[in-house]
Protein backbone atom coordinates (compact mmCIF):
# COMPACT_ATOMS: atom_id res chain seq x y z
CA UNK A 1 0.00 0.00 0.00
CA UNK A 2 0.87 3.71 -0.81
CA UNK A 3 1.63 6.44 -2.61
CA UNK A 4 4.63 5.87 -3.94
CA UNK A 5 7.26 8.16 -5.04
CA UNK A 6 7.39 9.26 -8.84
CA UNK A 7 9.94 11.39 -9.01
CA UNK A 8 12.44 12.49 -7.05
CA UNK A 9 14.45 15.64 -7.68
CA UNK A 10 16.92 18.18 -6.83
CA UNK A 11 14.95 21.30 -7.73
CA UNK A 12 12.20 21.63 -5.89
CA UNK A 13 9.31 22.46 -8.30
CA UNK A 14 7.11 24.39 -5.59
CA UNK A 15 9.69 26.63 -4.52
CA UNK A 16 9.50 29.58 -6.61
CA UNK A 17 5.69 29.68 -6.44
CA UNK A 18 5.19 29.95 -2.32
CA UNK A 19 8.73 29.41 -1.37
CA UNK A 20 10.67 26.66 0.82
CA UNK A 21 8.75 28.83 4.08
CA UNK A 22 5.34 28.42 2.97
CA UNK A 23 5.65 24.57 2.05
CA UNK A 24 6.87 23.91 5.36
CA UNK A 25 4.09 26.05 7.20
CA UNK A 26 1.38 24.38 4.98
CA UNK A 27 3.28 21.00 5.75
CA UNK A 28 2.48 19.54 2.58
CA UNK A 29 1.86 21.00 -1.07
CA UNK A 30 0.69 19.64 -4.47
CA UNK A 31 1.26 19.78 -7.93
CA UNK A 32 -2.12 19.38 -10.14
CA UNK A 33 -1.84 17.81 -13.93
CA UNK A 34 -4.04 18.92 -16.86
CA UNK A 35 -6.52 16.59 -15.74
CA UNK A 36 -7.13 17.62 -12.08
CA UNK A 37 -4.75 15.11 -10.43
CA UNK A 38 -2.75 16.27 -7.39
CA UNK A 39 0.54 14.65 -6.74
CA UNK A 40 1.61 15.80 -3.47
CA UNK A 41 4.87 16.99 -3.08
CA UNK A 42 6.89 16.65 -0.03
CA UNK A 43 10.22 18.13 0.36
CA UNK A 44 13.82 17.40 2.66
CA UNK A 45 16.58 20.09 2.65
CA UNK A 46 17.80 18.64 -0.69
CA UNK A 47 15.43 16.80 -2.58
CA UNK A 48 11.40 16.92 -3.10
CA UNK A 49 9.86 13.69 -3.85
CA UNK A 50 6.34 13.44 -6.20
CA UNK A 51 4.48 11.79 -5.24
CA UNK A 52 1.58 9.38 -7.41
CA UNK A 53 -2.03 11.04 -6.90
CA UNK A 54 -3.69 7.57 -5.90
CA UNK A 55 -2.21 4.92 -4.06
CA UNK A 56 -1.07 1.25 -5.18
CA UNK A 57 -3.86 -1.25 -3.18
CA UNK A 58 -2.88 -4.88 -3.05
CA UNK A 59 -5.10 -5.70 0.18
CA UNK A 60 -7.69 -8.47 -1.88
CA UNK A 61 -4.73 -9.67 -3.84
CA UNK A 62 -2.48 -10.74 -1.01
CA UNK A 63 -3.27 -14.62 -1.61
CA UNK A 64 -2.22 -14.24 -5.39
CA UNK A 65 1.48 -13.21 -4.77
CA UNK A 66 2.87 -16.79 -4.58
CA UNK A 67 6.30 -16.15 -2.40
CA UNK A 68 5.05 -13.20 -0.20
CA UNK A 69 6.79 -12.86 3.38
CA UNK A 70 5.53 -10.05 4.55
CA UNK A 71 4.11 -6.51 3.20
CA UNK A 72 4.91 -2.90 3.73
CA UNK A 73 2.34 -0.17 4.24
CA UNK A 74 3.70 3.11 3.39
CA UNK A 75 1.79 5.93 4.34
CA UNK A 76 2.48 9.44 3.94
CA UNK A 77 -0.28 11.81 4.19
CA UNK A 78 -3.01 9.64 5.53
CA UNK A 79 -4.60 10.64 8.73
CA UNK A 80 -4.33 8.34 11.51
CA UNK A 81 -7.83 7.15 11.36
CA UNK A 82 -7.58 6.84 7.93
CA UNK A 83 -3.83 4.88 8.42
CA UNK A 84 -5.64 2.07 10.48
CA UNK A 85 -8.69 1.68 8.20
CA UNK A 86 -6.23 0.55 5.74
CA UNK A 87 -4.50 -1.87 8.09
CA UNK A 88 -7.76 -3.54 9.13
CA UNK A 89 -8.32 -4.02 5.23
CA UNK A 90 -4.92 -5.69 5.06
CA UNK A 91 -5.60 -7.52 7.60
CA UNK A 92 -8.99 -9.12 6.47
CA UNK A 93 -8.02 -8.97 2.66
CA UNK A 94 -10.64 -6.59 1.65
CA UNK A 95 -11.38 -4.94 -1.03
CA UNK A 96 -10.18 -1.65 -1.77
CA UNK A 97 -12.36 1.62 -1.51
CA UNK A 98 -12.26 4.50 -3.61
CA UNK A 99 -10.04 5.67 -6.23
CA UNK A 100 -6.52 3.63 -6.41
CA UNK A 101 -4.16 1.78 -8.79
CA UNK A 102 -2.73 -2.22 -9.01
CA UNK A 103 1.09 -0.70 -9.89
CA UNK A 104 2.29 -3.24 -12.23
CA UNK A 105 1.29 -6.18 -10.16
CA UNK A 106 -1.36 -6.89 -12.18
CA UNK A 107 -2.01 -5.52 -15.27
CA UNK A 108 -3.52 -7.38 -18.46
CA UNK A 109 -0.84 -7.91 -21.80
CA UNK A 110 -2.34 -7.64 -24.88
Amino acid sequence: YGHFPLMISRACPVKFEIGCAGCQKSGHVSLTDRKGKKFNVMCSHETSQIFNSVPINTADKLDEFKTIEYCELYFTTESESECYKIIRQYANRKAPEGEFTRGIYFRQLK
